[in-house]
């Protein structure tokens, strides 16, 4: 594996073709999140594909300016560890102090992942969607934010996924097409 040859922020580990970073929740907590945690100064900019990287409050940055600034394959999501920001007993997920925020949709229920067989740790997994009615990028974008609120209650690993856009005109097209063969194929049949 090499490196890749970009400014210190975006420089990444590059993974061979062929080869996708795909980890499970699981994963995640265990290789990623509990280590960044437990020791800060395990991970560097670029030896790892979980980036630090700013994705809520002043210093934040649009999700496609920042999708649009790392290097990715097809179909790969992108994943940071982020600090939260809070203003008071409140968590803010504002972006750059714009319309732009987080909003959540869901929280799954606790997961429970065992770092070792001597260490088990509980794990809280938020899923969001980006609200910005002024956008054209609105409900466009996913943020999978893994926390463990018993070790740290600002550093979390963020998953950031694009949302594949659902054009109605396509599948209305799609549609018409699959009755027309399956019309003309119904007729061949008779026909034989």
């Amino acid at each position: 594996m090499a490196l890749s040859s970009q400014n210190q922020e975006t420089q990444t580990l590059e993974i061979p073709e062929g080869f996708r970073f795909r980890p499970d929740d699981q994963e995640l907590v265990r290789f990623y999140l509990y280590p960044k945690i437990t020791n800060p100064d395990i991970f560097t900019t670029f030896n790892v594909p979980v980036r630090d990287c700013h994705l809520f409050g002043s210093q934040a940055r649009d999700p496609w300016q920042i999708w649009d600034s790392f290097p990715k394959r097809h179909g790969e999501d992108l994943f940071f560890f982020t600090q939260l920001t809070k203003k008071g007993r409140h968590v803010v997920r504002q972006i750059s102090g714009g319309p732009g925020k987080w909003h959540q949709d869901y929280k799954d229920p606790p997961l429970d992942v065992s770092i070792d067989p001597n260490c088990k740790v509980t794990a809280i997994r938020k899923v969001f969607t980006y609200h910005n009615p002024k956008s054209d990028h609105n409900g466009s974008w996913l943020l999978f934010e893994y926390s463990l609120p018993s070790l740290s209650q600002l550093t979390v690993l963020c998953q950031l996924r694009k949302k594949e856009v659902h054009n109605p005109e396509q599948s209305t097209t799609k549609k018409r097409k699959r009755v027309l063969q399956q019309s003309t194929t119904k007729k061949r049949k008779k026909g034989c």
